[in-house]
């Protein structure tokens, strides 16, 4: 088999997130030396055009598990006309549409951030929704995947503990950058003129989807503490449900002056050049790839100290770990590291080198690749 046909499945979300652009990052690697196709949720507009705007074949699919009869339907259909090898789906949901089409069919099935999503936290509804989930995951798509890929060693142990996965069967591989893309550049005062931000001004920055579980309130309260005695601007890249929340609370503690929200732009890098320290306040996540951006832009980070994020932030080397929700040590580390320009620097480089080290996107990609070529070679040779 000299050109595998391989089936990626980008069914779990309305946005784009952190999932989407992993799997940009792995067509763009595979269109190379496979036949790449891609099913997408239709009502994720922005992933739809990136993949259209790269020429790939698509399949748009509607969202949702009562679509499940039909999406599968859907897939096998173009299953026997394109004739693929492998499916790789990405995400809870798209694994389980990956699990029935690999039952229908008999198509190898790698899956991948199967876990990211059990967030044991909340009310007791989203609670018994995620227990639900883990059990599902556990009796229909665990058994149908020929491997698992997890995103950091904190959700493989969350994959032994709930999904009883098979411990050669589910394979670490960290989440990934590319460092000749996100790498250091120089501030744009014309960017920071256009957005508001005083030339003098320090700028926190958080990059990610407006949803409780992200925790911008908390970084907020620690804005209204550190705005009583600095210039300081947040610049909150993002979309999501809770925008109309998040604004209504800079409202209430006016910092309208302070703040910057905006949408996800094309082209990340300058608004990360603007950002001195760049801050996730998560109370859920895996293995969070806007951190990785912003270290290898030699941005200091600091983060909660949860699931995947402390595999990431060394503390006192490249950043800063906190309890979710805790304003008042967010607010110390916000200082200690605004207050210190050499610190920052220090911390940025670190950053970069950490990145360099372990998670850099060609190592991902080369270790991916292996595990493709294992499942289509274990699936050709006789029984």
């Amino acid at each position: 088999m000299t050109r595998p046909r391989l089936l990626f499945l980008s069914l779990s979300s309305r946005q784009f997130g952190g999932g989407e652009a992993y799997l940009l990052n792995l067509l763009d690697h595979f269109r190379l030396k496979s036949n790449v196709f891609i099913a997408c949720a239709r009502e994720n507009p922005l992933m739809v055009q990136r993949v259209t705007q790269r020429g790939l074949p698509v399949l748009q699919l509607s969202l949702g598990y009562r679509h499940l009869v039909a999406n599968t339907r859907s897939l096998a259909a173009w299953h026997a006309q394109e004739g693929f090898h492998l499916i790789h789906a990405h995400g809870r949901r798209s694994q389980f549409f990956g699990a029935f089409l690999s039952r229908r069919t008999g198509l190898p099935l790698v899956g991948a951030d199967l876990v990211a999503n059990l967030n044991w936290e909340g009310s007791a509804a989203g609670i018994v929704q995620n227990l639900l989930a883990a059990l599902l995951n556990r009796l229909l798509v665990v058994p149908q995947c020929d491997r698992i890929l997890v995103l950091c060693e904190h959700m493989r142990r969350e994959s032994l503990r709930w999904l009883r996965v098979p411990p050669d069967r589910i394979i670490t591989v960290y989440n990934s950058v590319d460092p000749d893309f996100f790498k250091p550049q120089a501030r744009e005062e014309a960017l920071a003129q256009s957005l508001g931000i005083p030339p003098q001004a320090p700028v926190i920055g958080c990059v990610a989807r407006f949803v409780s579980h992200k925790g911008q309130r908390t970084l907020i309260e620690a804005t209204a503490r550190l705005a009583r005695n600095s210039p300081v601007r947040v610049l909150l890249v993002g979309d999501g449900p809770d925008e109309a929340d998040l604004r209504r609370r800079i409202c209430d503690l006016g910092l309208e002056d302070r703040f910057v929200l905006m949408g996800f732009p094309v082209d990340l890098r300058p608004y990360l050049a603007l950002m001195d320290v760049v801050v996730l306040p998560s109370r859920s996540e895996g293995l969070p790839t806007a951190l990785l951006q912003a270290m290898s832009m030699e941005r200091p980070v600091i983060g909660t100290d949860i699931q995947g994020i402390p595999e990431l932030i060394r503390p006192g080397e490249n950043g800063f770990l906190f309890p979710p929700a805790r304003t008042d040590l967010l607010e110390k580390h916000l200082r200690s590291l605004l207050d210190n320009p050499q610190a920052r620097r220090r911390m940025g480089r670190a950053g970069r080198e950490r990145v360099l080290a372990s998670f850099a996107l060609p190592v991902m990609l080369e270790k991916i690749e292996t595990i493709y070529h294992e499942v289509l070679s274990s699936r050709n040779r006789p029984r």
